[in-house]
């Protein structure tokens, strides 16, 4: 499971939540939950605001896996 689903799973949220949120299609959403998409800089900002998250938080596993 990556860090944003159990970011998700945490705070008993979904992605209808992050879609309402953010702004960004449920399509989109789907695809950067499981893994299939990196977010660009200005998602990941939206998504870890609707968060309250850091952005490092979320996705510096994903940053460190492609370094």
């Amino acid at each position: 499971m990556n860090k944003l689903k159990m970011i998700l799973k945490e705070k008993d949220r979904t992605v209808s939540f992050l879609v309402r949120r953010t702004g960004i299609s449920r399509y989109s959403l789907d695809k950067i939950v499981k893994g299939e998409k990196s977010p660009i800089i200005e998602e990941a900002n939206r998504i870890a605001k609707a968060l309250s998250e850091t952005v490092e938080n979320i996705f510096l596993l994903l940053v460190q896996t492609l370094l």
